[in-house]
């Protein structure tokens, strides 16, 4: 089965950047550029993980993981939020509305989020 993930990152160099990275890698990709049309996206297929910026224009990515109630709704999807924002409390928030992960963009290159992604999925052989 083709592990699918949904991209909600609202710049478009790094959206592109991941997803053909992905692509590459042989997942579906979905991308979306704010929280509001991840919302509209979720209801049309449910991705195995989700890539979540939190610094997004009209739904940003804490304000999503709060209006999604994401593990509930979602319980088998895993949320990496993807951001520059090292705030602790930020992380923390993340991870109690539901995010598995939290990953600095300016410490991973595409391909090493790629193993990360393999890596939580349960994905071998990428």
């Amino acid at each position: 089965m083709n592990k699918h993930i949904l991209i909600i990152e609202d710049d478009m160099y790094l959206r592109t950047s991941y997803q053909m990275a992905l692509e590459i890698e042989g997942y579906g990709v979905s991308v979306v550029e704010n929280g509001h049309e991840a919302l509209v996206e979720l209801e049309a297929k449910t991705p195995d993980l989700i890539l979540l910026d939190l610094l997004m224009p009209t739904v940003g990515g804490i304000d999503f993981l709060r209006t999604t109630d994401i593990k509930q709704r979602f319980p088998n999807t895993k949320v990496v939020v993807f951001s520059n924002l090292s705030d602790s409390k930020v992380i923390d928030k993340a991870r109690e509305l539901g995010a598995d992960d939290y990953i600095l963009k300016s410490s991973l290159t595409p391909r090493q989020l790629s193993n990360k992604i393999a890596d939580m999925l349960g994905v071998k052989g990428r």
